[in-house]
């Protein structure tokens, strides 16, 4: 491919961006829906333009605590479908769409002080 046309499909690709409903690193369940929808292949042919990426610092993770981790360093999977998180969700919006997007997720405590985590992107985020 020439220097001219790998140009022109990069700059269309980023004008295309903002048009994507993780353009802002997070999805709302409406968005989720209408992507799933207008993707119906994307989990058989996974491609980087029909997967979604979020920020998980935008996420919401309700009740999940560093309790939940026996210990750092380790993947656990988290359920985040519990009781506390579904009744919070109801006003909650930002954790709503956590909870429906991730579900049961497999993450690491990387840091028990500072409480941070690392979301594994595995068969339980696709």
């Amino acid at each position: 491919m020439e220097l001219a046309a790998v140009k022109n499909k990069i700059d269309n690709h980023f004008k295309k961006l903002p048009t994507r409903p993780d353009y802002d690193g997070f999805v709302t369940i409406q968005e989720g829906i209408s992507w799933a929808k207008s993707h119906p292949y994307a989990l058989k042919k996974t491609t980087s333009d029909n997967t979604l990426y979020i920020d998980a610092s935008k996420l919401d993770f309700g009740n999940l605590s560093t309790s939940d981790f026996p210990e750092e360093g380790v993947i656990k999977n988290q359920d985040l479908l519990n009781k506390g998180n579904l009744y919070s969700s109801i006003l909650n919006h930002t954790l709503a769409a956590t909870v429906y997007a991730l579900g049961n997720v497999n993450m690491i405590l990387q840091d028990r002080e500072k409480r941070t985590v690392v979301i594994i992107n595995d068969k339980a985020t696709d």
